[in-house]
């Protein structure tokens, strides 16, 4: 017997959530490093905690949009979406796309203003 996580095999589960997290985790470093050579800050304290334990943040975030996503692939799995003409649905599956790409990019910009606001108080 097969041992299933979230209606899906666990090799498919891993590396789904593999996939997934290493994309977020891309785009939290490419937008943070853009974020600091943007404020004039490439080398500075924020930047190195992006990198070293902001990927674990990066990656333990990213399990919420994760577990939507599993959902939505089961959706399109079972051809709910792809044989609707609902503008509503299609609407919400392109705002969720959305909202999972530009995540780990707010959360990147939010991490390195607070990474700078508690450097400013010490």
């Amino acid at each position: 017997m097969v041992k299933q996580t979230m209606g899906l095999s666990q090799e498919e589960y891993n590396k789904q959530a593999s996939a997934h997290s290493k994309a977020n985790i891309i785009l939290w470093l490419i937008s943070g490093v853009i974020y600091n050579i943007y404020s004039d800050n490439l080398m500075s304290l924020s930047t190195l905690l992006l990198v070293i334990p902001g990927i674990f943040v990066a990656s333990f975030a990213s399990m919420p949009t994760f577990l939507v996503n599993i959902k939505k692939h089961q959706i399109l799995k079972d051809q709910i979406v792809t044989n609707t003409k609902n503008v509503l649905i299609l609407s919400l599956f392109t705002i969720w796309y959305v909202i999972d790409l530009v995540f780990p990019i707010v959360l990147a910009i939010l991490y390195i203003s607070l990474v700078k606001y508690l450097v400013a108080l010490f």
